[in-house]
């Protein structure tokens, strides 16, 4: 598994920077503030550091550059903690901010008020001496990040501290500076550099006597000849990889060797003492002498790490069909695969009602920037991949070459209305795309069960067709639906396809009654609730109970697609019919005949007709239900008639998605009904020739002619093509809304303007 790159971390670091930034203020988490007047941040520990510079990246994110502490300054809190998110003092926000560095002589003094220092994996640069004299610090994590590409001398002088300490981590080049006062005698006990480029000053370990181990991992790392200056002889162990040609050179000739062999006893006998005093493993090769000044220190040398072929499997556009080898995350692999992986991908395999064919493979290896060189192959569908040193990757591609069309006959129970043929189909269970399907509906009992219609993924107006031909050109779920009356018995209503729990009262049914859960089961059938069809023994649907859909089947909201009420039906229970996500059509919404209702379609989000409440007629209709239509989003229009008196606190709360309200009868009471809707893009229209809409407009109405050209121009924005408008107007806590004259005309659900 290869190591995550500087940049993934980058990227994760400033996800979580951003979350916390706004999810959260300054005064609640523990956090640096950037005081934008006087570009500094500070920290609830009392810390308070300039920014010496920041840049934009990309307009989302900021990087810092922390400057120099000012003289006295002292935290309250000795942990020092610069991974903490960064937020703004200001309403200026960015996505996140993140500290790519530290000047020189950060913190340059001796300083005995920080005891943890901790870095964030964002920084670029430790300027000279930024960290130096932090005496009593015990704990620097990380040292040093892998971030860090520019490192000069930060730490000398941190006399408490021991560590070990990693230059070029992840296997970046690193620029080094520092000379005879950048040692790190007190804070390093040993030094790891890694595969990136690296050139050791002069004096850069001078006198360095805490250090005891120094690896080489790579070939890339030079010094001046000077670097190792002034260390105690026979103090360190050095490090070098086994097949570095590099060193091997470089010890015939520019060092001083002496095997071991030829090593006195007594030196000998140091590194015993020192390093293996059990004498468990092999010596060393020898001693070396790494440049002028420096004293002889033992070498050895170290096996690098086995390399390895990590190998992804992908598909595209998804993981279809059993692969060989199998289908990997894109967080696990194949690891330490063989240098030929034979791979194979079947011809034909389907997915979720897809038939999909195999047209070939990529592969790619991964680089500097992520997968890189693709090499297509179309066609072919077994090979042997030979695969390179690291990651690489497989990933096969697919055609669609065919859906499935299903006729579905779903009952309740042990009901059987009818079946589905269908015409033979090109694949096994999938037709070619593109191609017609034929779908024929035959009821078992004509007479009692006909067939009616057709639900589910059937083509706009073909409904009612059958035999039906549709087109397979994506998956189809369709459902004959056959009309069965509804029945009572027992405390529950049926047709066959639906099982309710119901109470009657005489020949009164409401539905839901006691919110307890379905009988044996329930169907999907394309989701068609039809309550209006016909009721046995004289039954008829006159209420559906509170909670109908939350106190029943747990995912009944989400089954019903299309719904048609009965014009018997009196009451609709408060939220009876909240939460359906699915529910596109209502018929008829509402029936005239319903006299109370209470938010029955809360949250029904894909509702896309025009609401009725009430009618031309006067009969009384009692609306109720704060918030009756937060997330009808898709509903064009509500009317209300003449029998509606009032309308409930916070009706319309935020709703974004009613354009037009049409009034039948006078002026309701309850005016915050449309407290927190949208401004300026609501539409009321009134009854042209009422009384008190008449007053109503005199009182409230700020009109037309008196309007500014910019408030005119937001009213064809939202309504290019509308009537122009009385003016706008506010009730109780609402928005404004434009106010517009309409003749209400008894005529149904038809609306006339004039």
């Amino acid at each position: 598994m290869h190591r995550p790159s500087f940049c993934i971390l980058h990227s994760a670091f400033c996800i979580a920077v951003a979350l916390a930034t706004a999810s959260a203020k300054a005064d609640t988490i523990d956090a640096w503030t950037y005081n934008t007047s006087a570009k500094t941040i500070s920290d609830r520990g009392g810390w308070t550091f300039p920014v010496s510079s920041f840049a934009t990246v990309d307009g989302t994110l900021r990087e810092l550059t922390i400057g120099k502490i000012a003289s006295g300054t002292v935290g309250t809190n000795s942990v020092l903690d610069f991974r903490k998110p960064i937020v703004w003092n200001t309403e200026e926000t960015f996505d996140s901010a993140v500290i790519v560095g530290f000047v020189k002589d950060c913190m340059y003094n001796d300083r005995t008020d920080v005891t943890e220092l901790y870095l964030p994996d964002t920084v670029r640069t430790l300027g000279e001496y930024c960290f130096r004299g932090l005496k009593t610090a015990t704990v620097i994590e990380p040292f040093v990040p892998d971030s860090v590409t520019t490192f000069h001398s930060p730490f000398s002088n941190c006399q408490a501290f021991r560590g070990d300490l990693v230059l070029g981590g992840a296997g970046q080049d690193v620029a080094l500076a520092g000379g005879a006062d950048s040692t790190y005698r007190d804070a390093v006990k040993s030094v790891t550099f890694g595969t990136g480029a690296m050139t050791l000053p002069w004096e850069f370990f001078y006198g360095c006597k805490g250090c005891t181990n120094i690896t080489f991992l790579g070939d890339s790392v030079r010094w001046d000849n000077g670097a190792f200056r002034a260390w105690d002889a026979y103090q360190a162990l050095i490090r070098v990889p086994a097949t570095s040609t590099w060193w091997a050179d470089f010890l015939a000739t520019d060092l001083t060797f002496v095997a071991w062999e030829s090593v006195s006893a007594a030196n000998q006998n140091k590194y015993w003492t020192k390093f293996d005093p059990n004498h468990d493993g092999d010596p060393p090769l020898g001693v070396v002498k790494l440049g002028s000044g420096a004293e002889l220190q033992f070498v050895t040398t170290f096996a690098r790490e086995t390399t390895t072929r990590d190998l992804y499997v992908e598909g595209l556009p998804f993981q279809i069909g059993e692969v060989s080898p199998a289908y990997t995350s894109s967080a696990e692999c194949h690891e330490n695969v063989a240098a030929s992986v034979p791979c194979e991908a079947p011809e034909y395999a389907g997915l979720d009602g897809t038939y999909y064919r195999c047209a070939g493979y990529v592969t790619e290896t991964m680089g500097a920037t992520g997968w890189e060189n693709p090499v297509t192959n179309l066609g072919v569908r077994a090979f042997n991949f030979a695969t390179g040193i690291g990651e690489q990757r497989v990933t096969w591609l697919w055609d669609i070459v065919g859906y499935s069309v299903t006729g579905i006959c779903e009952f309740a129970e042990s009901y059987n209305f009818g079946s589905v043929t269908h015409s033979a189909p090109a694949y096994p269970g999938h037709y070619a795309a593109g191609s017609s399907v034929t779908l024929t509906a035959t009821p078992s009992d004509a007479s009692t069960a006909p067939f009616a219609r057709w639900c589910g993924d059937v083509p706009v107006g073909r409904e009612h067709d059958n035999p039906l031909v549709v087109t397979a050109d994506k998956v189809r779920k369709i459902y004959p639906y056959f009309r069965k009356n509804w029945a009572y018995s027992g405390g529950k209503v049926t047709d066959g396809y639906w099982k309710f729990n119901a109470s009657a009262s005489g020949k009164n049914v409401t539905l839901g009654t006691g919110q307890a859960t379905l009988g044996n089961s329930t169907v999907w059938n394309g989701g068609l609730l039809d309550l209006a069809k016909g009721f046995d023994g004289g039954y008829a649907f006159t209420a559906v109970c509170k909670d109908f859909v939350f106190g029943n089947y747990p995912d009944l909201g989400a089954m019903f697609v299309e719904m048609t009420l009965p014009d018997s039906l009196k009451t609709l229970g408060e939220y009876c019919f909240r939460s359906c996500p699915n529910l596109r059509c209502v018929k008829p919404f509402i029936p005239e005949s319903v006299t109370s209702l209470n938010a029955p379609f809360q949250v029904c989000g894909n509702i896309t007709n025009d609401l009725f409440i009430g009618s031309w007629k006067t009969n009384a209709v009692s609306v109720l239900g704060a918030l009756g239509f937060q997330g009808a989003v898709k509903i064009p229009s509500v009317t209300f008639g003449r029998g509606v008196k009032s309308l409930p606190h916070q009706m319309f709360y935020g709703n974004k998605g009613i354009r037009r309200i049409y009034f039948m009868g006078d002026v309701p009471s309850g005016n915050n009904a449309f407290e927190a809707s949208e401004a300026y893009r609501k539409c009321l229209f009134v009854p042209r020739g009422n009384a008190s809409w008449d007053a109503w407009i005199e009182t409230n109405l700020v009109r037309w002619d008196t309007l500014s050209g910019s408030d005119q121009a937001k009213y064809y924005t939202n309504f290019p093509d509308g009537k122009r408008p009385l003016g706008y107007a506010d009730f109780t806590l609402g928005q404004k809304m434009w106010v517009l004259r309409w003749s209400p005309h008894p005529v149904g659900t038809v609306v006339t303007l004039r």
